[in-house]
């Protein structure tokens, strides 16, 4: 087998969905597709640990190497269900694709291990490099790996360059901070009181969430900023130019925070779960 048949070689899955449409069909079959993916949908985790133990969905079909779960709400699954499931996969690529309900899931609830919580938004990106990972191409993602493990694995897929802007993280949450300057790559300006020349364009990338639960850490702010430009400037300890953007990112992925957030001098919003298209659009231009 040539190392171009290596890298294209089908693979075969199971795709856990409780009801009997997929939520997204196209692009289902667009990532079955693009990746040589061949799925076997199933609907109870307890029929894809009986086939998973079998070895093969279909007598010649091939060992099932990933299994792709589709969770709608955060507690579609147990626990006890998880644990269990998990205790008899082992050895296997598990990527459980979270939808819109379940965003809150990590901050609320441990269910899955952060390193098989997948936001929709990365679904397509994951499942690329998991593919590739199991055709021998790159590192797949160990059960273990800590979140900020899976956006640097993340992140080694999509390296983001060309960004036209210099690009400042402004968060009093460290670990948080570096994470994103470790996304963005070598465009981020590490050194927060470095003055940039005015005419210098430039983004924020503000943490909104320090913002919006300011009363709260008063430690920090003994006087709380009135808006989040000025929250920004604090941290950053220097005033906003006149060519410097706001992208304000939160975790409440709701239209009255990100309303909110216009409105106190934000040019862009986004969910911090999903640092989406759109986002790393607006930095390059």
């Amino acid at each position: 087998m040539t190392a171009a048949t290596t890298l294209t070689r089908p693979l075969t899955g199971l795709w856990i969905n409780e009801d009997e449409t997929p939520a997204c069909p196209d692009q289902w079959k667009t990532w079955a597709e693009d990746h040589h993916l061949r799925f076997t949908q199933v609907s109870l985790l307890n029929e894809a640990v009986q086939i998973w133990q079998r070895g093969e969905a279909a007598p010649g079909s091939g060992l099932i190497e990933l299994i792709v779960i589709e969770q709608a709400s955060s507690d579609q699954f147990s626990p006890a269900q998880v644990d269990d499931f998990l205790a008899e996969v082992q050895g296997c690529q598990i990527i459980v694709i979270h939808g819109p309900w379940c965003e809150g899931d990590g901050r609320t609830r441990n269910t899955w291990p952060p390193a098989l919580r997948c936001p929709a938004a990365w679904a397509p990106l994951w499942i690329r490099q998991t593919a590739a990972a199991l055709r021998g191409d790159g590192e797949a993602l160990p059960w273990t790996a800590s979140r900020e493990e899976v956006i640097r694995w993340l992140m080694a897929g999509r390296p983001l360059e060309q960004l036209q802007h210099r690009i400042t993280v402004l968060s009093p949450d460290h670990a948080w901070k570096e994470t994103m300057a470790h996304l963005l790559g070598s465009g981020v300006n590490h050194s927060e009181g470095e003055k940039l020349p005015p005419e210098t364009a430039a983004w924020w990338i503000v943490d909104a969430d320090a913002w919006l639960c300011q009363s709260t850490s008063k430690t920090h702010f003994p006087s709380p900023p009135q808006s989040l430009g000025q929250f920004a400037e604090i941290i950053a300890g220097q005033p906003q130019s006149a060519s410097t953007r706001l992208l304000a990112m939160t975790s409440w992925n709701d239209e009255t925070t990100h309303r909110l957030l216009i409105e106190q001098g934000a040019q862009a919003v986004s969910p911090k779960l999903s640092f989406d298209s759109l986002s790393l659009a607006l930095l390059r231009t």
